[in-house]
């Protein structure tokens, strides 16, 4: 067993020559400052990792302990964290010369690069700068940094960030840097929809919901598309949701407008809001009653989401503007087959209406 004041000792010394030697591999063998560091980091990590961990908190190995404490300490410093790092560096030289006498990563492939690409382009940017995919894959913040810095000697960086996202948002910079605004109408620049293609990320940002890791998942039409954080914080940067958001709340001014245009409407007929359109109805009238028309639409036939509210097609119904129209007594379901054997009440038709997006739910699951 190792005496507490010389394992501690031995730790520090084992970390400091982790720091001076990244792209090292720590072999049993390996004396720093006249210590035995080696065998040490060799001892310790199959107490950690191979040891029986019993109900006083102890590791127990052969003879050996590790304490709670020391186990925390291993845990905070990562030491056990070198041989990834080392496997990292190795294969990011190699990938450097790559690059660097070939102008280019086309071509460059190994398992290693696969899995890089992989944690870059979808894991989670953390507030350390760091990415992390899960719990086994993940890049440090230096590692980020080292790999964004072969910008520095290739013209197509995104080659190595080669996904279709990273390159379509690369196009995008491209164009706003050389023209300073948003691209309009449908135009195709360097062989991609950058229009199309922005109006997408803007539909999976505000109608989509955020998961807990911070992206922010969208499922239409069996299909499910999803904003990473570390793209939607490279979206913010170049203020792509900032004329969206600005037209969102248009709509919402919008409808808010036309609600109370049929608050005072009602007071003069009360049968507008659930009767049908009429030839002989004013002009006003006939715009107000295809507008409700549409917010039916939106209730019979949209989604309803985890926070209440109801989406059909790029169309959202919030939960506090079904309440409102509820309160002026609406009804959703006009002679609507589906619910012939069911009374309607004001009390029940909501409910009602989340029953049946359950089941159309639950049967599209099925097939």
């Amino acid at each position: 067993m190792i005496e507490h004041e010389t394992w501690y000792n031995k730790l520090w010394l084992t970390l400091e020559w982790q720091v001076q030697n990244p792209d090292k591999s720590l072999s049993s063998d390996v004396v720093y400052k006249d210590v035995k560091i080696g065998s040490f980091y060799k001892l310790v990590r199959n107490i950690y990792f191979n040891g029986s961990k019993k109900s006083d908190g102890k590791i127990y190995y052969y003879g050996n302990v590790l304490t709670s404490e020391q186990q925390k300490m291993l845990e905070e410093s990562k030491i056990f964290e070198h041989s990834k790092n080392v496997k990292f560096e190795k294969e990011y030289k190699s990938l450097l010369e790559y690059a660097l006498n070939n102008k280019t990563l086309h071509g460059y492939e190994s398992s290693w690069l696969k899995k890089i690409r992989k944690i870059y382009n979808n894991g989670n940017l953390m507030d350390n700068g760091s990415i992390v995919l899960d719990e086994k894959n993940m890049l440090l913040k230096y590692q980020v940094e080292k790999l964004e810095k072969l910008n520095c000697y290739l013209d197509d960086f995104y080659t190595f960030n080669d996904s279709t996202w990273d390159r379509n948002f690369n196009i995008l910079f491209k164009y706003l840097d050389i023209y300073g605004s948003f691209p309009t109408g449908h135009m195709k620049y360097e062989g991609v929809d950058i229009v199309y293609w922005s109006y997408l990320q803007r539909t999976i940002y505000f109608n989509g919901i955020e998961d807990e890791y911070g992206n922010i998942v969208l499922k239409t039409s069996g299909r499910e598309r999803t904003l990473t954080k570390r793209q939607i914080l490279k979206l913010k940067g170049i203020g792509l949701f900032d004329k969206a958001k600005k037209s969102k709340i248009d709509r919402n001014d919008l409808w808010n407008d036309l609600y109370i245009k049929l608050c005072l409407r009602l007071k003069e007929d009360s049968s507008l809001i659930n009767r049908e359109k009429k030839e002989t109805d004013t002009v006003q009238d006939k715009y107000l009653l295809d507008w409700l028309y549409a917010q039916r639409i939106i209730f019979k036939f949209g989604k309803v989401l985890p926070n209440g509210d109801i989406k059909y097609n790029s169309s959202i119904l919030s939960k506090e503007q079904i309440v409102s129209l509820e309160e002026l007594g609406i009804k959703w379901y006009l002679d609507d087959e589906l619910f012939e054997r069911i009374t309607i009440t004001p009390n029940n038709q909501y409910q009602l209406k989340r029953e049946l997006i359950n089941r159309l739910c639950f049967d599209d699951k099925m097939m």
